[in-house]
């Protein structure tokens, strides 16, 4: 574990940290390939024992089979002025890159981004011109639950949307990272992604445990969208 003092206090990194996160971060856990450990789980049974395990599983528990399946995940690390680091969002942890963030929602996706899919496969217009525009970062302080049906945020913190970077994180997964300077001291409790600086489609909302911020603090948002196909 590196620890590194300044001011009296101790900032750890995240090296041997991640086990902070484990509990939530196995439900799926990503950085495998870009496979869940439950997938891989599904593809040795799949192999050692009964190539159909897969498709019992998927349909005992969905009803029917499944061949690809979409999730994500958001992670976020903010910027201490007071310290001059990078650092966890709830805890004196230094998070050197994003790399190091504590994972804080895996929910749902919405049906708006769903449909999206759909009428791009079909060449419409309007969502095919916009599709690669799912970049746009949102933050918010409201925590209402999440619903894949919503369109926006509950409550904007009023910043306006941060233009993300756009990468491939491995050949499945596809990551938007953007880093927005607070104005004002609230609390941050969601963050949405959009096609758009303004309206358009909401990919994702997520909602998190409060992280504390006060004016020019900066809040880095990571998120990403793997696509798995079926074991």
């Amino acid at each position: 574990m590196t620890t590194l003092t300044l001011d009296g206090l101790t900032i750890t990194t995240l090296e041997e940290q991640h086990a902070a996160n484990l509990g939530y971060a196995l439900a799926p856990l990503t950085k495998m390939g870009g496979k869940s450990v439950q997938q891989r789980g599904l593809e040795w049974l799949r192999d050692h024992v009964n190539t159909s395990i897969p498709h019992w599983y998927y349909s005992a528990v969905l009803g029917h089979d499944i061949h690809l399946s979409v999730y994500a995940t958001l992670r976020i690390r903010k910027f201490d002025n007071e310290l001059g680091l990078w650092v966890h969002p709830y805890k004196k942890l230094w998070c050197p890159t994003n790399e190091y963030a504590p994972i804080v929602s895996r929910q749902k996706v919405t049906t708006a981004f769903r449909d999206d899919i759909v009428d791009v496969l079909t060449n419409a217009a309007t969502p095919y011109a916009d599709f690669n525009d799912y970049k746009f970062h949102e933050l918010g302080t409201a925590n209402t639950a999440e619903a894949n049906t919503q369109t926006a945020l509950d409550t904007s913190t009023g910043i306006a949307r941060v233009t993300g970077t756009q990468v491939e994180n491995a050949s499945n997964i596809y990551e938007s990272v953007a880093t927005t300077t607070m104005d004002a001291s609230e609390n941050i409790l969601e963050h949405g992604l959009f096609n758009n600086s303004s309206g358009a489609t909401m990919m994702d909302r997520s909602i998190f445990s409060a992280i504390a911020v006060v004016s020019s603090d900066l809040v880095q948002s990571t998120y990403d969208l793997t696509v798995n196909a079926e074991a």
